[in-house]
């Protein structure tokens, strides 16, 4: 955000205009106890590491110095460059203000539960074919929330445009079933032994792998969204070439191994090759789409 004051300092991890500073909240680039304030929007809930974040924010703090957060508890999946963590108000009364003096806690009035029911409507029905989106919006209320209560399945003819990405957005839960490999306790020992900089640097490398399998995700996802709105306005559907299947592309960029760098960025390239395939077909129908009339 653009500010006069010259005693304001802007943060970010892009070099966005008006941005002061490139930097991650998990490491300041501030002496201690050298700022008055620290005011954080919509930031926490995209940080790998919120409670090294709010360390950070403690450090800089001078003595009596305030800070505002305000971070994502009931909001879709809206990552960028990530989306890892979305709190309660018991987690950041707790996690984030701890031992520190409780000065204010509230909801704000930005984020009404008004504002939590307006944006996961939209949101759906930005997932759902026009047909189906002019049939709920024309539909009452009660009867809309009967359909869905009926059959909340994948199976629901409400979810039947309903890729991975747009469920992920929109999941009231999410399941993991992880193997620990035989070598695991072994080979995180060799990592650690080698040094701090060492195990920072591999659990970077994992991040990005997994933000990577997201975005892929994602980028099949807008194919099908933009091939979808463009076929809404009687565009031609021939001409583009179809997407590889995403299981191809998942499975391209699985690491042979998930403790050697080499491996996981061998992985990394090959799913960026992926994802910029994706991107090309991806941006062929926004063409097809804006060209028919779209907005």
């Amino acid at each position: 955000m653009p500010a006069d004051d010259p005693r304001v300092i802007s943060c970010d991890v892009l070099p966005c205009p008006h941005v002061d500073v490139v930097c991650e909240a998990e490491s300041l680039p501030f002496a201690d106890r050298c700022v008055d304030y620290v005011e954080s929007g919509a930031v926490f809930e995209h940080v790998h590491d919120p409670w090294a974040a709010i360390s950070e924010v403690k450090r800089v703090l001078a003595p009596g110095g305030e800070f505002r957060i305000d971070t994502a508890f009931m909001q879709s999946y809206h990552g960028f460059p990530s989306h890892y963590y979305n709190m309660t108000p018991q987690a950041v009364e707790t996690d984030l203000v701890g031992a520190c003096e409780l000065r204010q806690a509230c909801v704000p009035a930005s984020a009404t539960p008004l504002m939590t029911v307006v944006m996961a409507m939209d949101r759906y029905l930005g997932f759902v074919s026009e047909p189906l989106r002019r049939r709920l919006l024309d539909a009452r209320l009660g009867d809309v929330l009967d359909e869905m209560r009926r059959d909340v399945t994948p199976a629901s003819p409400l979810l039947a445009d309903f890729d991975d990405y747009a469920n992920r957005c929109l999941a009231a839960s999410y399941v993991v079933v992880g193997r620990k490999q035989h070598e695991h306790d072994a080979c995180v020992a060799a990592i650690t032994a080698v040094g701090p900089a060492a195990v920072d640097g591999w659990r970077t490398l994992l991040r990005e792998h997994y933000a990577l399998r997201l975005e892929l995700m994602q980028r099949h996802h807008e194919i099908g969204y933009y091939r979808r709105k463009a076929a809404e306005r009687a565009a031609p559907q021939d001409g583009i070439d179809e997407p590889e299947p995403l299981a191809a592309a998942l499975a391209a960029c699985v690491p042979t191994s998930m403790f050697e760098a080499a491996a996981i960025e061998d992985a990394l390239r090959a799913g960026r090759r992926w994802e910029q395939a994706y991107r090309v077909v991806r941006d062929a129908w926004i063409a097809r789409y804006l060209a028919a009339g779209g907005t």
